[in-house]
């Protein structure tokens, strides 16, 4: 069926549309975000122009037409009406509700010799420090004697939610702690249920009840939950008695009502497993499979029974793993990854993490740092959100270097002798080499 040139269309609620990667003073990256699906489209420029359009304004395809055409002698009559009739960009529209209005911000211009999103593309926050569990490999070293005195109040969260959904961030990860333990959680999340944001609440699972359930039902919600282990003798070890039949129960109700991610840290205890969670998680219709290396963080160094003997050995066999199982399930490697994407190796080349060029974390306390392993030091503190927006923190250049390209491979000497060397993006997180070893040049495994 064509498409209606005298409907009124607005962006769909499902899209977020942004343009990214500051390049010195160029935009070069144009991309809509499926916050439903977890999918990013890469857009060329004219069409991100066109949905610009149709995201601040709700108008027929006739106006559009009208008005691109006049200010845009590359697009004739009639090129606008033949786009959005092919089916995969129909879905882009709506007809129904209004467009949504965001903050106004400048380009963010630089001469950092690392790209930086204009916004952050991930933020994840702890509204809580506190843990309903005392798990011994807990690197934030929560537990349920940790406090609620410093935690802002609802108010403010939402003020903060508010902020991220303005400035077009378009992936929230909500941990701590246990989130669930936040006295609020239930409230926050039935707010961002109306937010335009893909939102995972991370989770021991043991707190989560129907009603949890019914707010991480919507298609941009979901949960990642912590199983370590595939039997009740390995996991109850590290997460407690009787922990584990009660996360199967939680497991089997979240099945076909709520994207569910499940996640193993390999341990000593565990590691005989690892390929047992992956059968699981596929087995359980699991959207995600995540496996994380053990750091010897937070609590994780006063408990030495976890610690793995053969470190080096253990990657090879998880990588070996993943690709065996691939093709069945996405599977995200946290830490460790021997075959990283962004490894790099070029001794000139700058060292570049995630951490304040496209994610950002906030505790408790209102604090800001470029990632949850950074807040772990008040060394790599970016500011507080009590006193300063998230905008204002991203957008100055002068904070935190190291996250901004102000260290060299070749400066590393520390992980140059590793056999991993040459494809491990480990080596590019300087905040758990400073965490691990009080030295921004140092290990930042435990290899």
């Amino acid at each position: 069926m064509n498409i209606n040139p005298n409907t009124q269309y607005t962006l769909s609620s499902n899209y977020l549309l942004r343009d990214d990667y500051a390049n010195g003073n160029k935009r070069e990256k144009f991309t809509l975000h499926d916050i439903t699906k977890d999918e990013v489209t890469t857009l060329s420029e004219s069409l991100y122009r066109i949905l610009n359009i149709l995201e601040y304004n709700k108008i027929t395809l006739n106006e559009l037409e009208e008005y691109v055409t006049e200010h845009n002698n590359k697009i004739k009559k009639g090129e606008i009406i033949e786009i959005f009739n092919e089916k995969k960009y129909f879905r882009f529209l709506s007809n129904k509700g209004n467009p949504k209005k965001y903050y106004s911000l400048p380009d963010y211009h630089h001469d950092l010799p690392v790209r930086i999103c204009n916004t952050p593309s991930l933020v994840e926050i702890h509204p809580t420090n506190a843990c309903n569990l005392n798990c011994p490999h807990c690197y934030m070293e929560s537990s349920p004697q940790s406090g609620f005195g410093d935690s802002l109040p609802l108010i403010k969260w939402k003020e903060i939610i508010d902020e991220i959904e303005y400035l077009k961030v378009p992936n929230l990860n909500i941990s701590g702690g246990e989130p669930l333990v936040y006295p609020h959680m239930k409230e926050l999340l039935n707010y961002l249920t109306k937010k335009r944001i893909r939102t995972t609440l991370i989770s021991n699972g043991m707190l989560i009840d129907d009603e949890i359930i019914m707010s991480l039902s919507h298609p941009h919600m979901s949960v990642s939950i912590s199983l370590d282990g595939i039997t009740a003798e390995t996991h109850d070890q590290i997460r407690g008695k009787g922990s584990f039949d009660r996360l199967i129960q939680i497991i089997n109700k979240l099945k076909n009502k709520v994207n569910f991610n499940l996640c193993f840290t390999i341990s000593k205890v565990n590691k005989h497993e690892t390929e047992g969670f992956l059968k699981f998680c596929i087995q359980n219709n699991a959207t995600v499979a995540s496996l994380i290396m053990l750091s010897n963080i937070g609590r994780c160094k006063e408990n030495p029974f976890l610690h793995n003997d053969d470190k080096e050995s253990d990657l090879i066999k998880t990588q070996k793993l993943i690709d065996k199982y691939e093709s069945s399930i996405r599977i995200n490697f946290i830490s460790g990854d021997p075959k990283g994407e962004n490894a790099g190796s070029n001794p000139e080349s700058c060292v570049s993490c995630t951490g304040l060029t496209s994610t950002l974390f906030i505790n408790e306390k209102g604090d800001v740092y470029p990632c949850v392993v950074a807040s772990k030091s008040t060394f790599f503190k970016v500011g507080n959100l009590n006193q300063n927006s998230i905008a204002e923190m991203w957008q100055k250049p002068d904070h935190n270097s190291p996250f901004r390209g102000s260290i060299k491979y070749k400066e590393l000497t520390e992980c140059i002798d590793c056999s991993f060397y040459e494809t491990c993006s480990l080596k590019n997180c300087r905040a758990k080499a400073f965490i691990l070893e009080d030295n921004i040049y140092g290990k930042p495994c435990m290899l």
